[in-house]
């Protein structure tokens, strides 16, 4: 068995109300994960249990961020700062991370995503919103597929977004014992040939 997993960009609705309550909780998630960056960074932490010990609490009381999306935003920074000491390692330039528009990142704790029904509802600063999600003829084949996480994201034009990770387990490929070649061409891309 392998898992494959898939990211699906699915427009959501609402109202204003339900949307400014997003936009508010983003930008509070968005703060705390900079924070939390900037705490690792300078006491050059890249643990996530050291950074929860540093950050959990100022976090609940700067914030009006529901306990786990602190948790989220604390993990997200870790593995941002995680993604900067490595490039560091390997000689490159590395300054602390930091996130001007930011996403939030929901798990099944903050979230509850039901792409068959048509709706979620995700927790915010003021509490558990509703939105309807807009599943496409394309994404609809990931309905049946197990879904893992979601960042709400802000796109243009005042549209709203979750981009929905889904998962699904299938069969590894049966070995044949059949050869097939591959001709790399100008003319046409590629060529296959199957050899018995």
């Amino acid at each position: 068995m392998r898992i494959i997993q898939v990211t699906s960009r699915i427009r959501i609705r609402g109202d204003e109300e339900t949307f400014q309550s997003l936009r508010d909780t983003l930008f509070q998630y968005r703060d705390s994960f900079n924070r939390v960056c900037e705490i690792g960074w300078t006491k050059k932490r890249i643990n996530g249990v050291e950074l929860h010990h540093d950050t959990y609490q100022s976090e609940r009381q700067n914030t009006n961020l529901p306990s786990q999306l602190v948790v989220s935003a604390r993990a997200k920074a870790t593995e941002a700062l995680s993604s900067v000491r490595a490039r560091q390692r390997k000689g490159g330039k590395a300054t602390c991370p930091i996130s001007k528009q930011g996403s939030i990142r929901y798990d099944a704790r903050s979230s509850n995503i039901k792409m068959k029904e048509g709706y979620a509802t995700l927790a915010t600063i003021n509490g558990r919103r509703k939105v309807g999600l807009i599943v496409s003829d394309y994404h609809k084949r990931y309905l049946d597929w197990k879904t893992c996480s979601a960042d709400f994201v802000e796109g243009k034009r005042g549209k709203f977004y979750l981009n929905v990770v889904v998962q699904k387990d299938i069969q590894e490929p049966q070995k044949t014992g059949d050869i097939i070649g591959v001709d790399l061409g100008i003319n046409r891309p590629a060529v296959t040939s199957r050899c018995s």
